[in-house]
């Protein structure tokens, strides 16, 4: 086989001031809010849901531990 083949490609660097192309452009020293920077909004109950199955998922492997005579 041909090395030239197999030779891993350099990865091409964006131009210095491009960021990401969803993201809205800020200037340096530009304050911006928590939701801007965050590039989202929180809430929505989601915290709430994690714990919630994360907690099931504890018990479940519980159950099942003590199922097999652990």
């Amino acid at each position: 086989m041909d090395d030239d083949v197999n030779r891993a490609r350099p990865l091409h660097a964006r131009p210095p001031g491009a960021g990401n192309d969803d993201a809205p452009a800020v200037e340096p020293g530009e304050r911006i809010s928590e939701t801007r920077a965050r590039a989202g909004v929180t809430g929505h109950n989601v915290r709430y849901v994690l714990f919630a199955w994360l907690a099931l998922a504890i018990i479940a492997g519980l159950l099942v531990y003590a199922g097999y005579g652990g």
